[in-house]
């Protein structure tokens, strides 16, 4: 059985109890597949095939029609009601000019301009959407323009452009279509992990001059060279891979 998240995000949790730990979130719209239940809980499979438990309050039946769907590609999306998070995917009911009539958390419909965007290629078009959550606040867990993780940042990125990937960096930087590169020979939207004694806990995306942006604390731009104004002293004990997307692109 399928249903539908009719929030602006909904949290998923790692047991059935709002007092578990936070493990990912969901957007406005996505459809998940129940695969148990435990009172007013259910367990949820996401289209990457991650796990989570979420309150029933989160769950509306699945649309009944077939839609083509428009993905946010800004922070925040730009129509009347409450806004919704980048990324969400909104079911176009009708289209007019340079706007879509889709659904909305607390109206029944709702109009949302379309910014349309071309970039010089798809590393581009990664970094920008990147930097569209500049300043955002970290959240264990989290998954969209209201607080997002390190790992968060990377697959919401990627969905967006259109490239499907792993949520958690231990499983990202398992992926196969990923290659080690060296610093010199990275280019915008390569992906950088960290480890901190061996183990991997923390990823940013390349963004050109030695920088990445990451979440850590806020989402931001920091350099991974020394002599930088904003060399992260954080990562500075870090030992860091840095893997081409050249596969990811041209799948």
């Amino acid at each position: 059985m399928n249903k539908i998240i009719n929030s602006i995000y909904a949290n998923l949790y790692k047991e059935p109890t709002f007092k578990s730990e936070l493990v990912n979130q969901s957007l406005y719209c996505d459809e998940v597949h129940i695969l148990d239940e435990s009172q007013a809980w259910s367990l949820v499979e996401l289209y990457d095939g991650y796990l989570g438990w979420v309150h029933s309050f989160y769950l509306s039946n699945s649309l009944n029609e077939e839609y083509e769907f428009y993905l946010v590609d800004s922070q925040y999306s730009n129509n009347q009601f409450s806004h919704l998070s980048f990324g969400t995917s909104l079911p176009i009911i009708s289209k007019n000019n340079d706007k879509i009539k889709s659904f909305n958390p607390t109206n029944e419909y709702d109009w949302y301009s379309i910014n349309k965007k071309s970039f010089p290629s798809k590393r581009d078009e990664i970094v920008f959407y990147a930097k569209q959550f500049l300043g955002v606040p970290y959240l264990w867990g989290g998954r969209s323009s209201f607080g997002i993780d390190c790992s968060g940042l990377i697959q919401l990125v990627l969905y967006v452009a259109n490239i499907r990937f792993p949520r958690d960096t231990s499983e990202q930087i398992s992926c196969d279509t990923l290659e080690e590169i060296d610093l010199g020979c990275a280019m915008l939207g390569d992906i950088v992990f960290f480890a901190d004694n061996s183990t991997v806990n923390h990823v940013g995306l390349y963004i050109g001059n030695d920088e990445i942006i990451h979440s850590s604390g806020r989402v931001k731009c920091e350099s991974l060279d020394i002599s930088a104004i904003n060399f992260s002293k954080k990562l500075k004990r870090c030992f860091y891979k840095i893997f081409s997307i050249n596969n990811l692109i041209y799948s």
